[in-house]
């Protein structure tokens, strides 16, 4: 199902949200300000759902419906994440590439990487003598292996990336 969130007048910027999980825990940091830049927007956010072929997860069935509103009727923005598993790039650009075709835009928000347990057993040790939370951190490239499917395939397409990897 989708969701509205945000401006609602007829010159809103119209844009979708489209991801699994991921994409679920971003989108709070959206809404305070989308009625100050008058965006409207509309989320598809599934458990395990990719913008991708084949599809995979219970998206089989929404899939090509959701694919067909953004081909019919592009958004002035589309932004997509997911969890990165390093899949083919060709799975994106299947769905992705018919999109830009339509006059769609895309902005990829490039996937966090993901929380080992030494990492959360690290954090959670009572630790005396003073905050050693930097000894529970991971080289980049240990932390990013295998995770570079959606900025790849944003380079491919022209797509925009959005990377918080800084922060």
């Amino acid at each position: 199902p989708t969701c509205q969130y945000g401006y609602i007048g007829p010159d809103a910027v119209r844009i979708a949200f489209i991801g699994d999980s991921h994409a679920e825990a971003f989108q709070p940091a959206l809404w305070p300000i989308l009625n100050a830049n008058k965006w409207a927007l509309t989320t598809y956010i599934g458990f395990q759902c990719i913008l991708a072929e084949p599809s995979v997860g219970g998206c089989d069935q929404a899939l090509p419906k959701v694919k067909a509103a953004l081909v019919e009727n592009p958004y002035d923005l589309l932004i997509v994440t997911n969890f990165d598993d390093g899949m083919s790039v060709d799975r994106y650009r299947a769905v992705w590439d018919p999109i830009l075709e339509a006059g769609g835009r895309i902005a990829v928000v490039r996937d966090n990487p993901p929380t080992t347990a030494d990492a959360l057993e690290c954090l959670t040790r009572i630790s005396i003598g003073g905050d050693k939370v930097s000894e529970c951190g991971a080289s980049r490239s240990e932390a990013f292996h295998n995770r570079e499917s959606l900025p790849t395939a944003a380079a491919e397409v022209g797509a925009a990336l959005i990377d918080l990897t800084q922060y």
